[in-house]
């Protein structure tokens, strides 16, 4: 996987795909304790803050079609799974980017 484009990226953490352009599984994550960073991503990626991004998925859950983005725990969680799980895709603050890690998406 080299980038998305922002399009790509939503259609992955609102459900819309469920794997890379490239064909390979996607596996969207969101974190449980960091509602700043959490606020923050969602409200550049969609313009919505988390509640409103929960209660879609509330509504999307019933249809059992689309899965949520799987959730962890702590950043520190998010960024393990990130550095061994290649079809992991979640967002973190850049100083959490580390060398095993591959970004593939910088909101400006």
């Amino acid at each position: 996987m080299e980038v998305l484009d922002k399009k790509g990226l939503i259609n992955l953490f609102m459900g819309k795909y469920s794997a890379f352009p490239n064909g390979k599984q996607a596996t969207p994550i969101d974190i449980e304790v960091e509602a700043k960073l959490k606020a923050e991503f969602y409200q550049a990626l969609v313009g919505l803050p988390p509640a409103r991004v929960n209660a879609y998925w509330s509504r999307l859950k019933f249809s059992g079609r689309v899965k949520p983005p799987e959730i962890e725990l702590t950043i520190d969680d998010v960024k393990q799974r990130l550095e061994e799980d290649e079809s992991a895709l979640a967002y973190v603050y850049e100083s959490y980017v580390t060398d095993k890690m591959k970004v593939v998406y910088r909101f400006d």
